[in-house]
């Protein structure tokens, strides 16, 4: 019988799928698409995708963190009545900071922020439980970065 402490272990897995490269959108990571306006986020994670509160890069990563979350939540055969709520909260660091990061001129120094993915899910027994993801993000430039071979 599973435990309510994997829930930690489901939700390491949906913070790092889901601010992993693997999250694109027409084959260009997604969180660049989020770092261009740097608004912060609040998604309910276990009430579904609401189209309405966003708009259109904002809802595509809504609708994929819902999705991915679900996904986390069957791989580690977490009952559903466990998890009476699910939010993520992305918040955006102020300054600029700067990495290398990969791009179609080879490794470059870009600017970008840091963007703090943190989800929490409170149980049926009234515990919370929460996990955090901190990326370096450079805003999305189609000029410079090369487009997956993969489609969103």
């Amino acid at each position: 019988m599973p435990r309510r402490r994997l829930i930690n272990g489901a939700l390491e897995g949906f913070l790092g799928n889901l601010v992993s490269r693997s999250s694109e959108w027409y084959g260009y990571w997604l969180l660049g698409f989020l770092a261009v306006d740097r608004r912060s986020l609040e998604i309910e994670l276990s009430r579904g995708f609401d189209p309405i509160k966003y708009d259109l890069h904002e809802g595509r990563f809504a609708d994929l963190a819902s999705r991915k979350f679900d996904e986390q939540l069957g791989k580690w055969r977490i009952p559903a009545v466990w998890v009476v709520s699910a939010r993520m909260d992305v918040i955006w660091s102020e300054k600029v900071a700067s990495d290398f990061v990969a791009t179609r001129h080879g490794i470059v120094k870009r600017e970008g922020y840091e963007g703090t993915f943190a989800a929490s899910v409170k149980t049926d027994l009234g515990r919370t439980l929460a996990r955090a993801k901190h990326v370096f993000v450079a805003p999305h430039d189609p000029h410079l970065e090369l487009a997956s071979a993969r489609t969103a």
